[in-house]
């Protein structure tokens, strides 16, 4: 309708977990393929291209879910298609009893408000603060299909909570369509059956992307069916019951805290902090837990109302006190995570979290800010578990208490002759219910990989060798397999994360900027931004196209192999690194 080049702003959820693999712009019949560039470099490009009357585009990622993409001198009736490449791991949901647990997809749809606090507290706020809808909400619908690879639609009964689902057998697997398009306003979560259960440690290899020749690993250590008695907990439980959590959101955070109430023993002991625009001690504590403690806790939880502020960072430094040494220390932060100031608090998690604690992350709501809860998560070596509704507080709630009650393995090390690196470089424990995933760079000649930890209730050390052989192909057997997906991108973004950690983590100004200089230097850059342009005779030329597909491929390469696997790749087609990037 509009005859003059527009440009389009766009805010976008993408899987807070997921690696971004490509960027493609399709221009009526033209194909534009974006590339990674540092972000001040991607902006003045997309700058220049605009001031030249060019179509460009620009992504950026402002959080680990959050992305932002403006689509510049759209030219009139031209309609222009977007396609943002993810791959992302799933999630694993353990079941009661003897069930082998369900396998978890989830895609968010939604940008939320975030609780800002003082002005200047979130350099970026700009950014997260978007226009909103009317009550109505936006006409736009999702439609979704997914391919599920596993085994017949009968044996594996994918659902899609709250949605109707198609179900269309395919070769090896059934395609899971929603019957009808799904508004933006919560996760779009797919859950269906996993036809055996996992044990011990499985290795699956695979490769980079294009141009990168490494070696890279996903393993997964799965516990056994029963563990031993844990040590005694204190639990400290964090409650968040800012305006945001008002109604369902505080409504299911309560009930995960009954839950978790009912499952101390004896000789646990507890406190409860709830969080707005202060902290608040509903159980001052610790405390034993005995009856009568336990249900004055309930009296005082249900007394709790949602409203005010989100001061999170205050509570987490309450909660991160150190408390007696011989016991199991559990901190669960309850919350929809919707603050702006996120690394303020997963900094405060990295630097007080003693040896010993463990800090476990419970978003609620139909969207929750999973940049908040995923990093707090892996900052405390914990697990994130997200709650959409009241069946998914109580399962939970029996999450959570596999987790804090029995640890089966702690103090997780990895290493051997056929280790390059891996990450999370901070790993989890192994918890029952609750298998751990590791992502490695393999040496190129292979060699010996050695996993070791701290079993439960079992003397001395925990070891578990893998022969990795010379050749990828040979990867089989032994709980090894390979894999034609590029794991080099997702040990990247773990990387990456790692990474941020530290920065979050800075004691002064000085020392993050230092941190900041030394990633910035490092591809891939962890604060990516991807242009596409499109030359002002219409058409990408050949080589420029053959360009950028070759420079998105390898920035989003894991920080250790991208400038090594680069230079070779370009060198080959008679391009020198430096005069590329310059």
């Amino acid at each position: 309708p509009y005859e003059e080049p527009l440009e389009v702003l766009y805010t976008l959820p993408l899987p807070a977990g997921g690696a971004v693999t490509g960027y493609t712009i399709r221009l009526g019949k033209r194909v534009i393929r974006g590339e990674v560039r540092k972000r001040a470099e991607a902006q003045e490009e997309y700058r220049k291209a605009l001031l030249d009357g060019r179509f460009a585009s620009l992504l950026e990622q402002e959080r680990a879910d959050t992305f932002t993409q403006k689509l510049g001198c759209l030219p009139p009736g031209e309609t222009a298609g977007v396609e943002i490449e993810v791959v992302q791991l799933l999630a694993f949901l353990p079941e009661d009893g003897s069930g082998p647990g369900r396998w978890e997809y989830r895609f968010p749809t939604v940008a939320g408000v975030r609780y800002e606090g003082a002005p200047g507290r979130v350099p970026d706020a700009e950014k997260l603060d978007v226009n909103r809808a009317d009550g109505a909400g936006t006409p736009v619908k999702l439609e979704a299909s997914l391919l599920i690879m596993d085994g017949p639609g009968g044996d594996t009964r994918p659902q899609a909570p709250g949605r109707e689902v198609i179900l269309e057998e395919s070769d090896g697997g059934v395609r899971v369509s929603l019957s009808e398009g799904m508004k933006l306003d919560r996760d779009l979560v797919i859950r269906w059956s996993a036809l055996q259960q996992d044990v011990g440690v499985r290795m699956v290899e695979g490769k980079g992307l294009p141009c990168d020749d490494g070696r890279y690993a996903l393993i997964t250590l799965t516990p056994p069916a029963s563990v031993q008695k844990g040590l005694a907990r204190d639990l400290t439980i964090l409650i968040d019951a800012s305006g945001s959590m008002s109604g369902r959101p505080i409504s299911r955070a309560k009930l995960v805290v009954e839950e978790l109430l009912g499952s101390l023993d004896p000789g646990d002991r507890f406190e409860i902090l709830a969080f707005a625009s202060d902290v608040k001690r509903l159980v001052s504590g610790p405390v034993d837990a005995s009856p009568d403690n336990i249900r004055g806790a309930l009296a005082a939880l249900r007394q709790l109302e949602a409203g005010g502020a989100t001061e999170m960072a205050r509570a987490v430094v309450e909660a991160l006190k150190p408390l007696r040494p011989d016991s199991q220390r559990q901190v669960v932060l309850i919350t929809d995570g919707y603050i702006g100031f996120e690394s303020e608090v997963i900094g405060e998690i990295l630097r007080r979290l003693v040896p010993g604690a463990r800090l476990h992350a419970v978003g609620v709501g139909s969207a929750p800010n999973r940049s908040l809860t995923r990093g707090a998560a892996r900052a405390g070596r914990g697990i994130e578990i997200l709650v959409g509704d009241d069946g998914d507080a109580r399962a939970a709630s029996r999450r959570l208490l596999q987790a804090t009650v029995r640890p089966v393995l702690t103090d997780l090390e990895v290493g051997g002759t056929a280790l390059v690196t891996f990450a999370p470089g901070r790993p989890q424990d192994v918890l029952q219910g609750q298998p751990l995933v590791l992502l490695a760079e393999l040496a190129a000649t292979g060699g010996m990989l050695e996993i070791k930890g701290r079993q439960a209730g079992a003397p001395g050390i925990w070891r578990h060798r893998v022969e990795i052989p010379e050749r990828p192909e040979q990867a089989r057997g032994d709980g090894r397999r390979a894999t034609t997906l590029p794991l080099g991108a997702l040990f990247g973004r773990e990387a990456i994360e790692d990474l941020e950690l530290e920065v979050a983590a800075a004691p002064s100004e000085r020392e993050r900027a230092r941190l900041e200089e030394g990633i910035e230097s490092l591809p891939p850059q962890p604060r990516l931004a991807l242009a596409a342009r499109l030359d002002s005779d219409g058409l990408p030329d050949r080589e420029l196209a053959e360009r950028l597909r070759m420079r998105l491929n390898t920035f989003l390469q894991n920080i250790v192999r991208a400038r090594r696997g680069m230079e070779r790749c370009l060198e080959g087609r008679g391009v020198r690194l430096k005069e590329l990037l310059s």
